[in-house]
Order: C-alpha cells, then sequence, then structure tokens
C-alpha cells in the first residue's frame, strides 16, 4: 500500500511538472511570434514601404515574392544589405531583378542583421 502510495505522489508530480512545461513553451513560441511579426511590420514600415507598397497590396512585386518562397533569406539580407557589392560581382540573380525591374537607379544599402530580415519576411508572410 506504501508502495502504491508512493507512486502516486510520484506520477502526480511528474505530471504535474510536465504539464505547465508545455503550456510555458507554446506560450513562448506565441510570444516570440507575436515579437517577430511586430518587429517585421515596424521595420518594413521604416525601410521598404515607401517603394515596395503596403503588405496588402496586389502590385508589390516584394511582397509576392517573399509570399511565394521566390528567394532564399540568405539572398535576401545580402540583397537588402549589399545589393551594389553583389552587382559589382555580378551575381546573376541581382542581376536579374535589376533587369526585371527596368535597371532603376535605386540600391539596397541597408546595415539590418539576419534576425531583422527574418522579421521583416515573417511579417510579409503573415
Amino acid at each position: 500500500m506504501r508502495n502504491l502510495l508512493v507512486l502516486t505522489i510520484i506520477l502526480l508530480i511528474n505530471f504535474s511538472c510536465n504539464y505547465p512545461k508545455k503550456d510555458s513553451e507554446n506560450f513562448v513560441l506565441d510570444y516570440n511570434s507575436q515579437k517577430l511579426q511586430k518587429t517585421g511590420e515596424v521595420l518594413y514600415s521604416k525601410f521598404c514601404i515607401a517603394c515596395h507598397g503596403s503588405k496588402a497590396a496586389n502590385d508589390s512585386f516584394f511582397v509576392g515574392n517573399i509570399k511565394n518562397d521566390k528567394y532564399e533569406l540568405s539572398f535576401l539580407i545580402d540583397y537588402i544589405n549589399h545589393q551594389d557589392s553583389l552587382l559589382q560581382h555580378k551575381n546573376q540573380l541581382t542581376i536579374k531583378i535589376k533587369e526585371e525591374y527596368s535597371n532603376i537607379d535605386y540600391l539596397h544599402r541597408f546595415n539590418l542583421t539576419e534576425q531583422e530580415v527574418k522579421g521583416i519576411v515573417y511579417y510579409l508572410k503573415n
């Protein structure tokens, strides 16, 4: 009887320790997602919206390309921060994009971190 009582207590402690952990993990994931979403929204408004239009704009090629996963994140980070360097090194994808959009004079030269670019991408996808 005593062994059964000890086993029951151990199971209850184990169950109670694991249950809130799952809830707290979900809370942390939800919080991080909301934080990433808000960060992306702020950064997009600050750096991108003037040229690329709002997230809801139907004709925004940037938003459409992000939603369709047209570019790898590593390329987007380089393109957003060092488009001029990519052109100097004759990066074919950068040249193609430049030609596709009528060789506009504007060059992206931001200094955004990987996490900031992820935030923008996350914001545009959701």
